[in-house]
């Protein structure tokens, strides 16, 4: 049993902390944003929260796969922590989704069921989160674990270890996100914000739907996901290296005009209901996501977990079982 203290309380900051917690450390968390805020620099409550694998190398795969068996074991479980396995249909990608062997229900779509507009498609039974309620539900499991979560602004990683509560901490798990490229001690430059835009909407949908390379500006992708207590969310915009909160009519509009070209039973009761325009900034990474041990002088036995972009929800159980194992390294010396 080890004595550990996580920096970050987004989606990967929770998750390694609870996967810590389940292998017998004892754990506390500090962080400038918890589970309820809105912030531009707080990633997790604006994502989409859905599966859909993008990985590029093994690792991330892999990653992937553990996240999907993971969410998929939540969503028959827990259903508290809203997690919904649900239909999901993609059109305009590859014939077949990467991990096609891992996802389950997979159907390749006959040209007569592709909507307008469109050239290929597949489904399969994929997942989509709620992301505030599932927040609160990491939340909740850590603090019924034990586990102190404090809210403060950490201008340098050497300060992290003041905020244990338990001792003297062995390690500190650095999962502070976007904010790595900020942190004194750390300034990862390669950390960069990737902007992206969404429409909360109170119209009720059957499944998710993604349309890749439709019309607008480049890197737009089109995706409306729903949510389990009703409604749903439509997006959603990719612009690296926008640090920018400025809401975008333009996107609002063309979105609005998919709506009505690739999902017109969205519309069946009624208008588009749109209630809220939101933007967030999603963590990326020049090479990728940072999963690796540091001895800083001053400060101690670091390990850095962030760098996600847009799949901190689907990798944050693979990320937290990698970050555990590197933790129980340390701990082994």
């Amino acid at each position: 049993m080890g004595k550990v203290i996580v920096l970050g309380a987004g989606v990967v900051g929770l998750s390694t902390a609870l996967e810590l917690v389940q292998r017998g450390h004892e754990v506390d968390i500090v962080a400038r944003h918890l589970p309820g805020d809105i912030d531009i620099e707080y990633t997790s409550p604006f994502a989409g929260a859905n599966w859909s694998s993008f990985a590029e190398t093994d690792e991330e795969q892999e990653w992937d796969k553990l996240g999907y068996e993971k969410l998929l074991e939540i969503a028959k479980t827990e259903p508290g922590a809203s997690v919904w396995a649900k239909r999901s249909l993609n059109y305009n990608r590859e014939p077949a989704p990467r991990l096609a062997s891992v996802v389950k229900d997979l159907r390749i779509l006959p040209e007569n069921e592709l909507i307008p507009g469109t050239h290929c498609g597949f489904e399969y039974t994929s997942i989509v989160i709620s992301v505030g309620t599932y927040l609160a539900y990491l939340s909740q499991k850590l603090m019924a674990a034990g586990v102190v979560i404090r809210r403060a602004h950490v201008a340098h990683i050497k300060d992290v270890a003041s905020y244990y509560t338990k001792g003297t901490p062995e390690v500190i798990v650095n999962c502070s996100g976007l904010l790595a490229r900020k942190l004194g001690g750390v300034e990862d430059k390669a950390v960069y914000p990737i902007k992206g835009q969404i429409l909360l909407i109170r119209n009720n949908c059957s499944t998710l739907l993604s349309v890749s390379g439709t019309e607008g500006p480049d890197e737009e992708a089109f995706y409306i996901f729903p949510r389990k207590e009703g409604g749903g969310i439509i997006g959603g915009s990719y612009v690296p290296n926008d640090w920018s909160a400025d809401i975008s009519e333009g996107f609002i509009e063309r979105t609005k005009q998919k709506v009505a070209k690739y999902c017109p039973e969205l519309l069946e009761e009624g208008p588009l209901d749109i209630y809220k325009a939101v933007v967030g900034l999603r963590p990326g990474r020049e090479g990728g996501v940072r999963i690796e041990k540091e001895t800083i002088p001053g400060v101690g036995n670091v390990v850095h977990n962030y760098g996600c972009g847009g799949c901190g929800y689907q990798n944050s159980h693979g990320m937290a079982i990698k970050t555990a194992k590197l933790v129980e390294e340390f701990l082994k010396k």
